[in-house]
């Protein structure tokens, strides 16, 4: 396994409550990979991982998938995992938009997200797009996103705010499928 790909670091949490932290890790949507082979990893663990904006995720174990040390590679394991707080939901093209479960605050899933997102807060709809931003895009990706939503946050009643409306639309141009339930809400932010 490539150390390029091992990205981040991951609490492991056990059934027992306790806790292995500094894991490295590479996360990815259904499996974390992780290269010390002898990490107590088993089924039912948790794995946590803290977010660039301080939220953290916590995934479930449901295969540890060890992987025995060969000729070319360590030990290591692949582990299958579920987030918790809710399944995403899918879009067509297989992009996701976050949902954290039934209450106020979250998206459900089906008809009407932008519809949802009108009920929303400026604040909380700005952080529903940070997470969509953070699940649909890879890491190296999403930090240029984030500094162009933040931007949008921090100048929503200055003519700032149209040059980094302008520069997100621009970025979204290729991911129109998970970003277009937002646009309504930003562009209501736009000055007259």
């Amino acid at each position: 396994m490539s150390d390029d790909l091992v990205d981040e670091f991951v609490t492991l949490i056990k059934k027992n409550g306790q806790k292995y932290s500094g894991l490295q890790a590479a996360v990815r949507p259904k499996m974390i990979f992780i290269p010390d082979g002898t990490a107590p990893i088993e089924e039912g663990d948790r794995l946590t991982r803290r977010l660039p904006n301080g939220l953290e995720e916590t995934y479930l174990i449901k295969e540890r998938g060890y992987c025995p040390k060969t000729t070319l590679l360590p030990a290591h394991y692949q582990v299958k995992v579920e987030r918790e707080g809710g399944a995403p939901q899918s879009l067509p093209d297989g992009s996701v938009l976050p949902t954290d479960g039934p209450g106020p605050g979250t998206l459900q899933a089906g008809e009407g997200i932008s519809r949802q997102l009108a009920l929303l807060t400026t604040r909380e709809m700005l952080q529903e797009l940070r997470k969509a931003i953070i699940t649909n895009l890879a890491k190296e990706d999403y930090s240029r996103w984030i500094s162009v939503v933040d931007t949008m946050e921090k100048s929503q009643d200055s003519p700032e705010y149209t040059s980094a409306y302008k520069q997100f639309i621009l970025l979204a141009a290729d991911h129109l499928s998970w970003v277009a339930p937002f646009i309504p809400s930003l562009t209501k932010l736009l000055r007259t």
